[in-house]
């Protein structure tokens, strides 16, 4: 049994999917920005992921417009800096593949970390290796799922912890 001052180590992966946007503009996939609805909802988002409490110890992102500007809104609300968010390119990943060779190269003294993407991709990872089946997360939809202490590399099936639509706390 562990000490009451001895740390717990789990891997946590927090997962957003990037919020609406918008196909007002004839604008590259990549370059396409948020719609108000998406920017609402992400800053919505980001109050309810910073009253869970986490210890985040990264950001990444997409470097897509809408998964950045998703990004930058939740990592606000958060409290913290734009400068924290690193971008990957491997996560502008439509299928999964990218996204989980990218969670599974993280650094082993990241415990939690939040990651900013795209379906199928998203939607894939969580239904693959969380614990709960989620039809399709929506645009900022957020989930968590936790991997236990095993480093990243080793990773599998984790269990679900958290998921939240925006539309249940829109206002």
């Amino acid at each position: 049994m562990k000490d009451k001052h001895e740390a717990e180590f789990m891997k946590r992966l927090i997962l957003i999917r990037h919020a609406k946007s918008s196909w007002k503009y004839d604008v590259d996939d990549e370059k396409r920005p948020l719609k108000k609805r998406g920017i609402l909802d992400a800053g919505n988002i980001g109050k309810a992921l910073k009253e869970k409490g986490y210890d985040i110890a990264a950001i990444y992102s997409s470097p897509a417009t809408r998964a950045l500007e998703t990004a930058t809104i939740v990592t606000r609300a958060l409290g913290r800096k734009q400068e924290d968010i690193v971008l990957v390119d491997q996560l502008y990943d439509f299928s999964g593949s990218a996204l989980w060779d990218t969670i599974t190269n993280m650094p082993e003294t990241q415990e939690t970390v939040l990651v900013f993407g795209h379906n199928y991709a998203i939607t894939n990872l969580v239904n693959t290796y969380g614990s709960k089946e989620i039809d399709s997360v929506p645009t900022a939809g957020l989930t968590v799922i936790e991997f236990g202490d095993r480093p990243w590399k080793e990773i599998s099936a984790g269990e679900t912890t958290f998921f939240l639509r925006p539309k249940s706390i829109r206002q």
